[in-house]
């Protein structure tokens, strides 16, 4: 997929996680797989869920419900794995997102995001770049860097 949409950032692949709508750059998706075998890590954040072995590549998996804290919900077999590769100082790691389901590949231009509206709730927004209206509703496009955070530091530190 990554190599469909190398040379244009204006494309984003949609997914649902909580009845909510998100999206992410699909230059940074390598491929969209069904859930598979996780093999569990101790000691390890409750939302990082494993590894997972993609043609002999190890690959950590987050559960992008419990990243964002929201309540389990959907059933195991039926959730979606998105392979994202970042370019994190000079290293290209890969990790595995756990969404509801993917929806499809949008063209959104910079000029059509809106500001994420200020919130002095307990509502952390901090990982939600801009929001693009569709009909009557939002879809919340994510900054990777923000919510691979941790991941980011574990890198920088090897």
């Amino acid at each position: 997929m990554k190599e469909l949409y190398k040379n244009n950032n204006d494309y984003y692949l949609s997914f649902v996680l909580n009845g909510e709508n998100f999206a992410i750059n699909v230059s940074l998706v390598l491929e969209v797989l069904k859930i598979k075998k996780i093999v569990k890590v101790p000691l390890t954040p409750k939302y990082l869920k494993g590894l997972i072995n993609l043609r002999g590549d190890v690959i950590p998996v987050i559960d992008m419900r419990m990243k964002f804290n929201f309540p389990e919900g959907v059933k195991k077999k039926e959730k979606i794995i998105i392979i994202i590769e970042l370019i994190i100082i000079k290293k290209t790691i890969r990790i595995g997102a756990i969404v509801d389901s993917v929806k499809n590949v949008l063209k959104i231009k910079e000029n059509e995001m809106e500001n994420v509206p200020y919130s002095s709730s307990n509502y952390d927004n901090t990982f939600i770049k801009a929001m693009k209206k569709v009909g009557k509703n939002f879809i919340m496009i994510l900054d990777h860097y923000k919510i691979f955070e941790k991941e980011r530091k574990n890198v920088r530190d090897k």
